[in-house]
């Protein structure tokens, strides 16, 4: 049958509802006991679920609020609940299992709402306690978090859907942002997979990526990116405050470190097609493989391993290195560029630490065979050493030499014979290192 409440409805035991209660405009339901709604369920008006009270929506049922619904207590919803106007969870403890479409304002205040099954915000969610996420929650609208919200399943943010973390973001799983926006004020922890396809993903407080961030459109960093596991960026990634690697960060996009910018590259291993630096660019561990790198380079630790196996390293600007510093060169034939390792610098020089020549794929160099490695304006200091992890045939050995032509300089590795009785010892050490470098004049 039809129940229709136009005044005031106490439950203080059990209320079985298995057709329609209309709670109407002007009515107020208050529940301290325990409301079963196997039927439809519509509130109009006010819905107060007490502190010991328990309102279970159940397989079948259906919950409309078209006013105010007040949960103190416990909320189970297996069925379907629609929130058109304001669902405020204080002190209480909303568990759905069903299907949550929230048109309104759903308010987690100070309490805990979990989701195990669908919770499709269309609206305005607002998390200032606990917010679970064991199944799908969809974003479309405004998604606020000022508490914690940890997803341990999947979290899609699309159809222009914003989600603002003021609090701490939780992502265990897998969270979505696609065609929406997903603003980080407060602690984003990604333990799973974070995609930003299209759409603009701005942080300004922490985010800490742990497994796999993947950038296709814009990621703006405003605050502090830690990239302990594996970033990709396919899109635009800016730079404006601190950027620290110690994983695996892969762009194919462009990487933009402005001016308020600095990046900290300290281990793991950044490969990137392009890098605009008009900011700081600290290079002290890891390995820097790049195709274009704008701006000033200074390497005081890492190993820059040019270009893509092999390649080219292009640096608009000026380059050093120091003596806890490497150059890795990939040689495996004698064509630049494409079967060996070339770095081409436009502006200055400076050398200092190791050199390390890999040869690849049983690639045999033969006396003579030379091979130009550094181009640039300039070529000031001498690496310390040179080492390979593939020895020379016997009783050859590296050898370098600067050319200057028409005011350019060109750092040339070629092979020549060990003199007699130096061999002997080179030979017997089976280091390939070399103390032997000349200029020719211009």
């Amino acid at each position: 049958g039809t129940l229709n409440n136009n005044d005031t409805l106490n439950n203080d035991g059990t209320l079985n509802n298995d057709g329609t209660l209309n709670n109407n405009d002007f009515g107020t339901l208050n529940n301290d006991d325990t409301l079963n709604n196997y039927g439809t369920l519509n509130n109009y008006d006010v819905l107060n679920n007490n502190d010991y009270g328990t309102l279970n929506n159940n397989l079948g049922g259906t919950l409309d609020n078209d006013g105010t619904l007040d949960n103190y207590g416990t909320l189970n919803n297996i069925g379907t609940l629609n929130n058109n106007d304001t669902l405020e969870n204080d002190y209480g403890t909303l568990n759905n299992a069903g299907t949550l479409n929230n048109n309104g304002v759903l308010e987690n205040k100070v309490g805990t709402l979990n989701n195990n099954d669908t919770l499709n915000n269309d609206g305005t969610l607002n998390n200032d306690d606990t917010l679970t996420n064991n199944a799908t929650l969809n974003n479309s609208d405004t998604l606020n978090n000022d508490g914690t919200l940890t997803n341990n399943e999947r979290l899609n943010n699309t159809n222009n859907g914003t989600l603002t973390n003021n609090g701490t973001l939780n992502n265990n799983d897998t969270l979505e942002n696609d065609y929406g926006t997903l603003d980080n004020y407060g602690t984003l922890n990604n333990n799973g997979v974070l995609e930003n396809k299209v759409g603009e993903l701005y942080n300004t407080g922490t985010l800490t990526n742990n497994d796999t961030l993947t950038n296709n459109d814009t990621l703006t960093n405003a605050g502090t990116l830690n990239n302990d596991s594996t970033m990709n960026n396919t899109g635009t990634l800016n730079n404006y405050d601190t950027l620290n690697n110690t994983g695996t960060l892969t762009s194919t996009g462009t990487l933009n470190n402005t001016s308020f910018g600095t990046v900290f590259v300290t281990g793991g291993t950044v490969d990137a097609t392009t890098i605009d630096n008009n900011g700081i660019f600290n290079f002290t561990g890891g390995t820097l493989s790049v195709d274009t790198f704008n701006g000033d380079l200074d390497n005081t630790g890492g190993f820059l391993s040019p270009g893509n196996s092999p390649g080219t390293t292009t640096i608009n600007g000026n380059y050093s290195q120091d003596e806890f510093s490497t150059l890795l060169i990939e040689i495996a034939g004698t064509m630049a560029g494409s079967e060996y390792d070339v770095v081409d610098v436009t502006g200055d020089t400076s050398l200092d630490g190791t050199l390390r020549l890999d040869l690849l794929d049983g690639f045999a160099p033969v006396i003579g065979d030379a091979f130009v490695i550094l181009e640039s304006a300039n070529i000031l200091g001498a690496f310390d050493g040179i080492y390979s992890t593939t020895a020379l045939g016997e009783g050859l050995r590296w050898e370098l030499e600067v050319d200057n032509i028409a005011g350019n300089e060109f750092l040339v590795a070629q092979v020549s014979a060990v003199p007699v009785p130096a061999a002997l010892w080179l030979f017997a050490s089976g280091l390939g290192l070399l103390g032997w470098m000349r200029r020719k004049p211009a």
